[in-house]
Order: C-alpha cells, then sequence, then structure tokens
C-alpha cells in the first residue's frame, strides 16, 4: 500500500474546508515543503481553499480543502493535485473535502475512491460532526477542531502501522 486517503465528504455547509482548515492549524508545526497561500489569515476564510504537504511525526501529509464544488473541471482539478501529492511531494497521507455528487458517478467522492484504488492507496470516506438538527450542537468551531484532532490521530497511526 502506497498511503491512505482520507476524504471528508459531505453537503455543502457541513464543515469539511474549516474541519481541514483546522488540520492544518495543526500541521502548521512541522516542516511545511508547500503551502498555497501567503497570509494566515485565509484559514479563517470559509470561501478560501488551501493546499498544504508537510512533514508531521516523520510523515508526508497532504492536505487539499478544494475538491467539494461537484463540478466537472473540479473532479479533474482534484484527481491532478492528487496525483501531484503522489507523485511530487511522496506523500503517505492525504486528507481532502469531496461531494457525494457531480458530473461523474459519486462526484469528487467517487474520483477519489478511484484514485485510491487505482495507485495502491488505503482509503477512507468520512465525515464532519454536523447536525441539521439546530441547537444540538452551537459551537460548530469545537466540533471541527474536535474532529480535525481525530483525523489527525487516526491517519499518524494507519500510516505508521501499514
Amino acid at each position: 500500500m502506497n498511503g491512505i486517503i482520507v476524504a471528508l465528504k459531505g453537503k455543502d455547509c457541513t464543515g469539511k474546508t474549516q474541519t481541514l482548515k483546522e488540520l492544518v492549524r495543526t500541521l502548521l508545526n512541522g516542516r511545511v515543503i508547500y503551502m498555497s497561500w501567503e497570509d494566515d489569515t485565509i484559514l479563517d476564510n470559509d470561501k478560501e481553499d488551501v493546499r498544504l504537504i508537510v512533514v508531521f511525526d516523520g510523515i508526508i501529509i497532504g492536505v487539499d480543502t478544494q475538491g467539494d464544488t461537484g463540478a466537472k473541471l473540479e473532479e479533474m482539478l482534484l484527481n491532478k493535485r492528487l496525483d501531484e501529492m503522489k507523485n511530487k511531494y511522496n506523500c503517505s497521507l492525504i486528507f481532502c473535502a469531496c461531494k457525494s455528487y457531480g458530473k461523474s458517478e459519486n462526484g469528487t467522492y467517487g474520483m477519489v475512491e478511484s484514485f485510491a484504488r487505482t495507485h495502491n492507496f488505503g482509503f477512507l470516506g468520512t465525515s464532519t460532526y454536523y447536525s441539521e438538527v439546530a441547537g444540538l450542537y452551537p459551537d460548530i468551531n469545537t466540533l471541527n477542531k474536535i474532529r480535525a484532532k481525530e483525523l489527525l490521530a487516526f491517519g499518524l497511526s494507519i500510516s505508521k502501522n501499514k
């Protein structure tokens, strides 16, 4: 197995990008190889996507928050970025956002799952901690932080034991 891809899937406005940005905040403590932004205020902007490649705890990790538009062009671009993370940066752990609908079967989620299978990566499709029940847990930022920590712990554990 070449590595692990963890895909956060879900509908619009369910915290995929925000959860991955919380993950990015933690990963910035590692040795940064590539980052797609110059000003860290972008991490507070819900509309701006980011990419990060970092060595963290001895593992090369890639994060891409862009990939959940469901558009065919976005599917092609995400495929290209995944390929770059695999081949150019040698990431063995990749986190990305995606949707389960779009122009191709199962949207960007199906494309990421297919990429993982084709390139001998393990694949975990998961979601954020999001509830459509108003007021069930009002502090979504806390939920995003909790989920980001869990995803990182899971990814590091699997990566070290593969």
